[in-house]
Protein backbone atom coordinates (compact mmCIF):
# COMPACT_ATOMS: atom_id res chain seq x y z
CA UNK A 1 0.00 0.00 0.00
CA UNK A 2 1.80 3.14 -1.15
CA UNK A 3 1.64 6.07 1.20
CA UNK A 4 1.81 9.82 1.04
CA UNK A 5 4.27 11.70 3.27
CA UNK A 6 3.07 11.07 6.79
CA UNK A 7 1.88 13.51 9.42
CA UNK A 8 0.59 12.28 12.73
CA UNK A 9 -1.84 15.20 13.13
CA UNK A 10 -5.00 15.23 11.05
CA UNK A 11 -8.19 17.22 11.07
CA UNK A 12 -11.22 14.98 11.51
CA UNK A 13 -14.74 16.10 10.57
CA UNK A 14 -17.73 14.16 11.90
CA UNK A 15 -21.38 14.45 11.01
CA UNK A 16 -23.74 13.12 13.71
CA UNK A 17 -27.47 12.52 13.82
CA UNK A 18 -29.14 14.98 16.16
CA UNK A 19 -32.71 13.65 15.89
CA UNK A 20 -34.12 10.14 16.07
CA UNK A 21 -34.76 8.31 12.80
CA UNK A 22 -36.15 4.86 12.13
CA UNK A 23 -32.65 3.48 11.60
CA UNK A 24 -31.17 5.61 14.41
CA UNK A 25 -33.76 5.67 17.21
CA UNK A 26 -31.26 6.74 19.86
CA UNK A 27 -29.70 9.66 17.97
CA UNK A 28 -28.29 12.33 20.28
CA UNK A 29 -25.39 13.85 18.36
CA UNK A 30 -24.22 17.46 18.17
CA UNK A 31 -24.30 18.06 14.42
CA UNK A 32 -20.89 18.76 12.85
CA UNK A 33 -17.77 18.34 14.99
CA UNK A 34 -14.20 19.26 14.03
CA UNK A 35 -11.32 17.61 15.89
CA UNK A 36 -7.55 17.69 15.65
CA UNK A 37 -6.24 14.17 16.18
CA UNK A 38 -2.70 12.90 16.66
CA UNK A 39 -3.14 9.42 15.25
CA UNK A 40 0.18 8.23 16.66
CA UNK A 41 -0.34 9.29 20.28
CA UNK A 42 -4.13 9.01 20.37
CA UNK A 43 -4.52 12.55 21.67
CA UNK A 44 -7.49 14.47 20.27
CA UNK A 45 -8.75 18.01 20.75
CA UNK A 46 -12.19 19.29 19.79
CA UNK A 47 -11.70 22.44 17.72
CA UNK A 48 -15.27 23.43 16.88
CA UNK A 49 -18.87 22.31 16.84
CA UNK A 50 -21.55 23.54 14.47
CA UNK A 51 -24.71 22.87 16.40
CA UNK A 52 -28.11 23.67 14.98
CA UNK A 53 -27.44 21.58 11.87
CA UNK A 54 -30.15 18.89 12.04
CA UNK A 55 -29.06 15.35 11.16
CA UNK A 56 -25.96 16.06 9.04
CA UNK A 57 -25.86 12.56 7.57
CA UNK A 58 -23.06 13.31 5.15
CA UNK A 59 -20.31 15.94 4.96
CA UNK A 60 -17.54 16.88 2.52
CA UNK A 61 -14.68 19.29 2.98
CA UNK A 62 -13.16 22.15 1.00
CA UNK A 63 -9.98 22.50 3.07
CA UNK A 64 -8.56 25.35 0.98
CA UNK A 65 -11.61 27.55 1.64
CA UNK A 66 -12.15 26.15 5.19
CA UNK A 67 -15.69 25.02 4.43
CA UNK A 68 -17.65 21.98 5.55
CA UNK A 69 -20.63 21.10 3.35
CA UNK A 70 -23.33 19.06 5.08
CA UNK A 71 -26.66 17.61 3.99
CA UNK A 72 -29.41 17.31 6.58
CA UNK A 73 -31.25 13.99 6.45
CA UNK A 74 -34.83 14.98 7.24
CA UNK A 75 -38.28 13.54 6.62
CA UNK A 76 -39.20 16.86 5.08
CA UNK A 77 -37.18 18.58 2.34
CA UNK A 78 -33.48 18.18 3.02
CA UNK A 79 -31.06 21.06 3.31
CA UNK A 80 -27.53 21.69 2.13
CA UNK A 81 -25.41 23.82 4.45
CA UNK A 82 -22.05 25.45 3.72
CA UNK A 83 -20.25 26.09 7.00
CA UNK A 84 -17.34 28.52 6.65
CA UNK A 85 -14.70 28.40 9.39
CA UNK A 86 -11.61 30.42 10.16
CA UNK A 87 -8.26 29.12 8.90
CA UNK A 88 -7.76 26.84 11.91
CA UNK A 89 -11.32 25.42 11.81
CA UNK A 90 -11.84 26.74 15.34
CA UNK A 91 -14.54 29.34 14.76
CA UNK A 92 -17.65 29.09 12.60
CA UNK A 93 -17.80 32.37 10.68
CA UNK A 94 -20.98 31.97 8.66
CA UNK A 95 -23.42 29.50 7.18
CA UNK A 96 -25.39 29.49 3.95
CA UNK A 97 -28.31 27.10 3.44
CA UNK A 98 -30.46 25.91 0.55
CA UNK A 99 -33.19 23.33 0.20
CA UNK A 100 -32.11 20.20 -1.67
CA UNK A 101 -35.39 19.95 -3.58
CA UNK A 102 -35.99 16.42 -2.32
CA UNK A 103 -36.62 14.31 0.75
CA UNK A 104 -34.03 12.62 3.00
CA UNK A 105 -30.83 14.13 1.56
CA UNK A 106 -28.14 11.44 1.61
CA UNK A 107 -24.87 12.62 0.01
CA UNK A 108 -22.94 15.74 -0.98
CA UNK A 109 -19.80 16.09 -3.10
CA UNK A 110 -17.99 18.91 -4.90
CA UNK A 111 -17.12 19.67 -8.51
CA UNK A 112 -14.06 21.85 -8.09
CA UNK A 113 -14.99 25.15 -6.51
CA UNK A 114 -18.00 25.82 -8.73
CA UNK A 115 -20.70 23.28 -7.89
CA UNK A 116 -21.96 20.97 -5.16
CA UNK A 117 -23.88 17.79 -6.02
CA UNK A 118 -26.54 16.24 -3.77
CA UNK A 119 -28.53 13.00 -3.78
CA UNK A 120 -31.96 12.75 -2.14
CA UNK A 121 -32.76 9.25 -0.93
CA UNK A 122 -36.40 9.81 -0.02
CA UNK A 123 -37.81 10.70 -3.43
CA UNK A 124 -34.90 9.55 -5.58
CA UNK A 125 -33.73 12.87 -7.00
CA UNK A 126 -30.40 14.51 -7.76
CA UNK A 127 -29.51 18.19 -7.56
CA UNK A 128 -26.66 20.55 -8.38
CA UNK A 129 -25.87 23.85 -6.67
CA UNK A 130 -23.82 26.78 -7.90
CA UNK A 131 -21.30 27.99 -5.32
CA UNK A 132 -20.22 31.56 -4.71
CA UNK A 133 -16.52 32.52 -5.03
CA UNK A 134 -16.20 32.32 -1.24
CA UNK A 135 -17.69 28.80 -1.24
CA UNK A 136 -21.13 29.72 0.01
CA UNK A 137 -24.24 28.40 -1.72
CA UNK A 138 -25.56 30.67 -4.44
CA UNK A 139 -28.56 28.65 -5.68
CA UNK A 140 -29.86 25.26 -6.73
CA UNK A 141 -29.48 25.19 -10.52
CA UNK A 142 -30.57 21.68 -11.47
CA UNK A 143 -32.92 18.99 -10.19
CA UNK A 144 -33.22 15.58 -11.81
CA UNK A 145 -35.97 13.15 -10.85
CA UNK A 146 -35.21 9.43 -11.14
CA UNK A 147 -37.68 6.64 -11.87
CA UNK A 148 -37.88 2.91 -11.31
CA UNK A 149 -38.15 0.29 -8.60
CA UNK A 150 -36.68 -3.06 -7.60
CA UNK A 151 -37.74 -6.50 -6.36
CA UNK A 152 -37.32 -5.69 -2.65
CA UNK A 153 -40.85 -4.40 -2.00
CA UNK A 154 -39.94 -2.90 1.38
CA UNK A 155 -36.86 -0.96 0.29
CA UNK A 156 -37.23 -0.60 -3.49
CA UNK A 157 -40.77 0.61 -4.04
CA UNK A 158 -39.35 3.58 -5.93
CA UNK A 159 -36.08 5.36 -6.70
CA UNK A 160 -33.72 6.09 -3.78
CA UNK A 161 -30.66 8.07 -4.86
CA UNK A 162 -27.88 7.44 -2.34
CA UNK A 163 -24.62 8.75 -3.86
CA UNK A 164 -23.38 11.22 -6.46
CA UNK A 165 -19.88 12.42 -7.36
CA UNK A 166 -17.58 13.45 -10.18
CA UNK A 167 -15.26 10.87 -11.72
CA UNK A 168 -11.59 11.63 -10.88
CA UNK A 169 -10.62 12.26 -14.51
CA UNK A 170 -13.16 11.58 -17.27
CA UNK A 171 -15.51 14.52 -16.60
CA UNK A 172 -18.63 12.41 -16.02
CA UNK A 173 -20.73 12.46 -12.88
CA UNK A 174 -21.91 9.14 -11.45
CA UNK A 175 -24.82 8.33 -9.14
CA UNK A 176 -26.20 5.27 -7.34
CA UNK A 177 -29.93 4.57 -7.14
CA UNK A 178 -30.56 1.98 -4.43
CA UNK A 179 -34.25 1.81 -5.29
CA UNK A 180 -33.95 0.73 -8.92
CA UNK A 181 -30.59 -1.13 -8.80
CA UNK A 182 -29.02 1.42 -11.13
CA UNK A 183 -25.70 3.16 -11.60
CA UNK A 184 -26.04 6.35 -13.63
CA UNK A 185 -23.50 8.16 -15.76
CA UNK A 186 -24.43 11.83 -16.05
CA UNK A 187 -23.16 14.93 -17.79
CA UNK A 188 -22.75 18.20 -15.95
CA UNK A 189 -22.88 21.39 -17.99
CA UNK A 190 -20.05 23.44 -16.51
CA UNK A 191 -21.76 26.68 -17.52
CA UNK A 192 -25.34 26.13 -16.35
CA UNK A 193 -24.82 23.31 -13.83
CA UNK A 194 -27.51 21.20 -15.50
CA UNK A 195 -27.39 17.43 -14.93
CA UNK A 196 -28.46 14.98 -17.65
CA UNK A 197 -28.38 11.17 -17.80
CA UNK A 198 -25.90 9.74 -20.33
CA UNK A 199 -26.16 6.00 -19.60
CA UNK A 200 -27.58 3.59 -17.04
CA UNK A 201 -25.98 0.36 -15.84
CA UNK A 202 -28.20 -2.15 -14.06
CA UNK A 203 -26.82 -3.99 -11.06
CA UNK A 204 -27.96 -7.37 -9.72
CA UNK A 205 -31.71 -7.16 -8.97
CA UNK A 206 -32.33 -6.49 -5.30
CA UNK A 207 -28.72 -5.50 -4.62
CA UNK A 208 -29.39 -1.86 -3.70
CA UNK A 209 -26.25 0.08 -4.73
CA UNK A 210 -25.39 2.53 -1.97
CA UNK A 211 -21.87 4.01 -2.29
CA UNK A 212 -19.20 4.01 -5.00
CA UNK A 213 -15.42 4.48 -4.86
CA UNK A 214 -13.06 4.78 -7.83
CA UNK A 215 -9.55 3.41 -7.94
CA UNK A 216 -6.79 6.03 -8.29
CA UNK A 217 -6.52 5.70 -12.09
CA UNK A 218 -10.29 5.93 -12.53
CA UNK A 219 -10.58 2.86 -14.75
CA UNK A 220 -12.37 0.81 -12.09
CA UNK A 221 -15.17 1.54 -9.65
CA UNK A 222 -16.29 -0.39 -6.59
CA UNK A 223 -19.91 -0.44 -5.43
CA UNK A 224 -21.16 -1.29 -1.94
CA UNK A 225 -24.52 -3.03 -2.23
CA UNK A 226 -26.57 -2.24 0.87
CA UNK A 227 -29.33 -4.82 0.54
CA UNK A 228 -27.19 -7.88 -0.24
CA UNK A 229 -23.94 -6.92 1.55
CA UNK A 230 -21.94 -7.54 -1.61
CA UNK A 231 -19.27 -5.62 -3.48
CA UNK A 232 -19.62 -4.91 -7.17
CA UNK A 233 -16.52 -4.28 -9.30
CA UNK A 234 -16.91 -2.49 -12.63
CA UNK A 235 -14.50 -1.45 -15.36
CA UNK A 236 -14.89 2.14 -16.53
CA UNK A 237 -14.69 2.25 -20.33
CA UNK A 238 -13.06 5.16 -22.18
CA UNK A 239 -16.54 6.53 -22.95
CA UNK A 240 -17.42 6.42 -19.25
CA UNK A 241 -19.83 3.50 -19.42
CA UNK A 242 -19.51 0.71 -16.85
CA UNK A 243 -18.97 -3.02 -17.40
CA UNK A 244 -19.40 -5.55 -14.60
CA UNK A 245 -16.20 -7.39 -13.71
CA UNK A 246 -16.77 -9.08 -10.32
CA UNK A 247 -19.27 -9.42 -7.50
CA UNK A 248 -18.09 -10.56 -4.08
CA UNK A 249 -19.63 -11.07 -0.66
CA UNK A 250 -18.70 -8.49 1.96
CA UNK A 251 -19.48 -11.02 4.69
CA UNK A 252 -17.51 -14.09 5.82
CA UNK A 253 -18.65 -17.56 4.72
CA UNK A 254 -21.42 -18.96 6.89
CA UNK A 255 -22.45 -15.60 8.33
CA UNK A 256 -25.97 -15.75 9.76
CA UNK A 257 -26.22 -12.19 11.09
CA UNK A 258 -28.46 -9.72 9.29
CA UNK A 259 -26.18 -7.09 7.82
CA UNK A 260 -26.14 -4.26 5.31
CA UNK A 261 -23.25 -2.91 3.26
CA UNK A 262 -22.39 0.71 3.94
CA UNK A 263 -19.23 2.54 2.86
CA UNK A 264 -15.94 2.09 0.98
CA UNK A 265 -12.35 3.32 1.08
CA UNK A 266 -9.61 2.59 -1.47
CA UNK A 267 -5.87 2.88 -0.80
CA UNK A 268 -3.73 5.27 -2.83
CA UNK A 269 -2.20 2.45 -4.87
CA UNK A 270 -5.60 0.83 -5.51
CA UNK A 271 -4.37 -2.45 -4.07
CA UNK A 272 -6.74 -2.59 -1.10
CA UNK A 273 -10.45 -1.88 -0.77
CA UNK A 274 -12.12 -1.58 2.64
CA UNK A 275 -15.88 -1.92 3.11
CA UNK A 276 -18.04 -1.63 6.22
CA UNK A 277 -20.78 -4.03 7.32
CA UNK A 278 -23.60 -2.75 9.53
CA UNK A 279 -24.98 -5.65 11.55
CA UNK A 280 -22.03 -7.97 11.19
CA UNK A 281 -20.14 -4.95 12.58
CA UNK A 282 -16.92 -5.34 10.70
CA UNK A 283 -14.66 -3.90 8.03
CA UNK A 284 -13.75 -6.35 5.28
CA UNK A 285 -10.40 -6.02 3.52
CA UNK A 286 -10.24 -6.88 -0.18
CA UNK A 287 -6.86 -7.21 -1.90
CA UNK A 288 -6.14 -7.03 -5.62
CA UNK A 289 -3.99 -9.69 -7.27
CA UNK A 290 -1.63 -9.10 -10.20
CA UNK A 291 -4.55 -9.17 -12.65
CA UNK A 292 -6.55 -6.64 -10.64
CA UNK A 293 -9.07 -9.22 -9.39
CA UNK A 294 -10.18 -8.69 -5.80
CA UNK A 295 -10.46 -11.30 -3.08
CA UNK A 296 -11.54 -10.96 0.53
CA UNK A 297 -8.60 -11.27 2.92
CA UNK A 298 -10.04 -10.79 6.40
CA UNK A 299 -12.66 -9.10 8.56
CA UNK A 300 -11.82 -6.70 11.41
CA UNK A 301 -14.39 -6.36 14.19
CA UNK A 302 -15.80 -2.90 14.91
CA UNK A 303 -18.21 -1.42 17.42
CA UNK A 304 -21.94 -1.29 16.64
CA UNK A 305 -23.06 -0.09 13.21
CA UNK A 306 -19.91 0.94 11.32
CA UNK A 307 -21.43 3.35 8.87
CA UNK A 308 -18.73 5.57 7.36
CA UNK A 309 -15.06 4.75 6.67
CA UNK A 310 -12.22 6.97 5.50
CA UNK A 311 -8.43 6.84 5.23
CA UNK A 312 -6.12 9.51 6.58
CA UNK A 313 -4.33 11.48 3.85
CA UNK A 314 -1.13 9.43 4.31
CA UNK A 315 -3.05 6.14 4.15
CA UNK A 316 -1.64 4.97 7.48
CA UNK A 317 -4.92 4.90 9.41
CA UNK A 318 -8.56 3.99 8.75
CA UNK A 319 -11.31 5.82 10.62
CA UNK A 320 -14.70 4.18 11.18
CA UNK A 321 -17.82 6.01 12.41
CA UNK A 322 -19.80 3.57 14.57
CA UNK A 323 -23.29 5.01 14.80
CA UNK A 324 -24.73 3.09 17.75
CA UNK A 325 -21.51 2.92 19.80
CA UNK A 326 -20.96 6.70 19.96
CA UNK A 327 -17.41 6.15 18.71
CA UNK A 328 -15.10 6.94 15.83
CA UNK A 329 -12.67 4.04 15.85
CA UNK A 330 -9.14 4.42 14.48
CA UNK A 331 -7.15 1.53 13.03
CA UNK A 332 -3.54 1.47 11.91
CA UNK A 333 -3.06 0.22 8.34
CA UNK A 334 -0.02 -1.92 7.56
CA UNK A 335 1.60 -1.76 4.13
CA UNK A 336 -0.60 -4.67 3.00
CA UNK A 337 -3.74 -3.05 4.43
CA UNK A 338 -4.02 -5.21 7.54
CA UNK A 339 -5.83 -3.29 10.27
CA UNK A 340 -4.82 -3.01 13.92
CA UNK A 341 -7.14 -1.20 16.37
CA UNK A 342 -5.40 1.71 18.12
CA UNK A 343 -7.87 4.02 19.90
CA UNK A 344 -11.36 5.54 19.67
CA UNK A 345 -12.83 9.02 19.77
CA UNK A 346 -16.06 9.51 21.74
CA UNK A 347 -18.54 11.22 19.40
CA UNK A 348 -22.30 10.88 19.86
CA UNK A 349 -24.15 9.09 17.04
CA UNK A 350 -21.45 9.54 14.36
CA UNK A 351 -22.61 8.68 10.86
CA UNK A 352 -20.02 10.32 8.58
CA UNK A 353 -16.30 10.84 9.12
CA UNK A 354 -13.85 12.67 6.86
CA UNK A 355 -10.24 13.81 7.15
CA UNK A 356 -8.92 17.19 6.11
Amino acid sequence: MSQHPSSSRVLVFVGSYTQALGHAPHAHGDGVTVLEVDVDSGVAHALAQAQGIPNPGYVCIDAARHIVYAVSELGTEGTLSALRFDEGFRTLLDRSVAGTGGMVASYVSLVGTDFALVSNYGDGSLASFRLRPDGGIESRVSSLELFGSGPNLERQEGPHAHWIALHPSNGSVYAADLGSDALLQLSLDRSSGQLAIESVTRTTPGSGPRHLAFNPTGDRVYVAYELTSRLGVFDVRPDGSLVSRQELSMLPPGNAVESHGADLAVTADGGTVFASNRGHNSVVRFAADSSGELHAVDWTATADIPRSVTLTPDGRHLLVACQEADLVQIYQCADDGQLTPTFSLPVATPVCVKCG
